[in-house]
């Protein structure tokens, strides 16, 4: 069996209201990992984390960048000091997610 990721995600999440906690996906998507980055144009800070995320959590600056070994998109959280900044990601999967095809079949 490969320990390697057979596919590659990726999306932005923007913080509307900063204060308010956003998921970086509102579905649940499979992962082994997400990489997140602050968007380059921010002027504030991002934090990440989870449904509690506050400015006590892991900032952000634009640019900088953090890995997260988790098993669910869905359950990583952002927040902004500034109105409708936010970040990239990346994460990897098992599967893709659009299809129903597992790694060992050549998906």
């Amino acid at each position: 069996m490969s320990l390697l990721p057979s596919y590659f995600g990726s999306g932005t999440r923007a913080v509307t209201t900063a204060g308010t906690q956003q998921k970086l996906s509102t579905t649940s998507i499979q992962c082994y990992e997400v990489m997140i980055t602050a968007a380059p144009a921010n002027t504030g800070l991002v934090y990440v984390g989870d449904s509690n995320t506050d400015n006590t959590y892991p900032a952000l600056a634009a640019g900088d960048s953090m890995s997260i070994p988790i098993d669910d998109v869905s359950k990583v959280w952002v927040d902004s000091a500034t109105n409708g900044e936010g970040v990239d990601f990346t994460y990897t999967a098992p599967i893709n997610p659009s299809q129903n095809i597992s790694p060992l079949n050549g998906g």
